[in-house]
């Protein structure tokens, strides 16, 4: 199907949908990283459309973070995550993501140009084309025991390793001693999730100075 495309991170399956054609649309090689074929057990969909909707008169309901370039609120079983460009009431948007209560389905509106970025070689650069997945992945992932760690996580002799640390703590330093010794999940955030037989570490797509 040329307007899906499927990505797994811990164990999560993420359905991309779009009108556009995913076979003329390039992904960064850290997301085409996590490509999967197919819908998993555990699956979760992100409908994009481009072009951000007529929202005069909306109810976002109960505020529960709010920071440029993040709106955050909730509303009945939504939760709506705004892009905004300055802390006015009716702030000019960027992107609006509307999820369920769960975050396993979410239909996003991205400023009409992002359409062109992504299909003549920029790159997609988030699943969800926000500045970050972390904001939606991290209430998904505390749902499945999981959580997200700003750390440098890497496989070693079997054992997942993860390195805790604030921006400039060595973390990205730590993966680069690592290589060719261990296998590098990521440099700057990792999942930490506890299964059946015990804790695991997953990578992800979101690195920072290795590509690994």
């Amino acid at each position: 199907d040329k307007n899906r495309r499927y990505f797994r991170i811990a164990g999560i399956t993420v359905c991309l949908q779009s009108d556009l054609d995913f076979d003329k649309v390039v992904f960064r090689e850290e997301l085409l990283r996590f490509s999967v074929a197919g819908p998993g057990n555990d699956t979760v969909t992100l409908r994009h459309r481009f072009g951000l909707p007529d929202v005069e008169g909306m109810d976002w309901g109960r505020t529960v973070y709010r920071r440029i370039p993040w709106a955050i609120s909730r509303n009945g079983g939504f939760w709506y995550y705004r892009g905004i460009k300055s802390e006015a009431p009716e702030a000019e948007l960027q992107w609006l993501g509307i999820f369920n209560e769960n975050h396993t389905s979410a239909v996003i509106y991205s400023e009409k140009r992002l359409e062109r970025v992504v299909s003549t070689g920029g790159g997609w650069p988030s699943l969800s084309l926000f500045p970050t997945d972390q904001v939606w992945l991290a209430p998904l992932l505390a749902d499945r025991n999981a959580v997200l760690l700003h750390s440098a996580g890497a496989i070693l002799n079997g054992q997942g390793l993860l390195f805790l640390g604030h921006s400039e703590a060595g973390k990205s330093t730590t993966a680069g001693m690592l290589k060719g010794r261990a296998q590098i999940l990521c440099d700057d955030r990792n999942v930490a999730r506890r299964w059946d037989g015990g804790w695991r570490v997953h990578g992800t797509w979101s690195r920072g100075d290795v590509a690994d």
